[in-house]
């Protein structure tokens, strides 16, 4: 998936605001609530931690150009590095944040010592379970017990399959207008 899929997946399903306008609307717009900003971050995290800061690096050294000319060529996948081009730690870090593992132990220090970040927190496990699925082997399949396992599932790259990517924005559009209709008709009844 991509990161701005997770993150609007994040702050949907994963903060107060988010959960509240299933349960009873308040009318407090999302974006005055601090779990919708967190759950948004805990579910783009994976992504930008790894990919982020190397894009960031693609960006002043211009390969960030021959890149987008290749995307607007028609190839999504053919706009991504070669996984052996990539900086190790882009992979150390994917391993990282990619991993049920990992993030199981952080939301055990996020429940311990941040309790009322554990809903947004929700958002970085799901994000794994999300990829899972939409990364196929090939390009950075989805590490889901590092470091006990290399194991990883041979699902349907969603970079090659454009219908996975419309499929799933269009239930997160469903699910966000279903919301703002129940939010705005919650309001005119009290």
């Amino acid at each position: 998936m991509d990161t701005l899929a997770h993150a609007a997946i994040g702050g949907l399903f994963f903060s107060r605001s988010g959960v509240r306008a299933v349960k009873h609307p308040t009318g407090k717009p999302f974006w005055r609530d601090w779990t919708f900003w967190a759950a948004a971050g805990f579910g783009s995290m994976p992504d930008l931690a790894s990919f982020g800061v190397h894009f960031c690096g693609m960006l002043f050294s211009g390969e960030l150009r021959e890149m987008l000319r290749r995307f607007l060529a028609g190839d999504v996948m053919a706009a991504a590095p070669p996984v052996e081009m990539l900086p190790h730690y882009v992979i150390l870090n994917y391993q990282l944040t990619h991993s049920l593992v990992i993030a199981l132990a952080a939301g055990v220090l996020v429940r311990l010592f941040w309790k009322p970040g554990f809903l947004p927190y929700l958002a970085w496990p799901v994000h794994i379970l999300c990829d899972i699925p939409v990364h196929g082997r090939s390009y950075f399949a989805t590490p889901v017990f590092w470091p006990l396992s290399d194991w990883s599932f041979d699902g349907w790259s969603f970079g090659k399959n454009l219908w996975i990517v419309a499929g799933y924005w269009g239930v997160i559009l469903a699910v966000l207008a279903w919301r703002i209709k129940k939010r705005k008709s919650g309001v005119a009844r009290t």
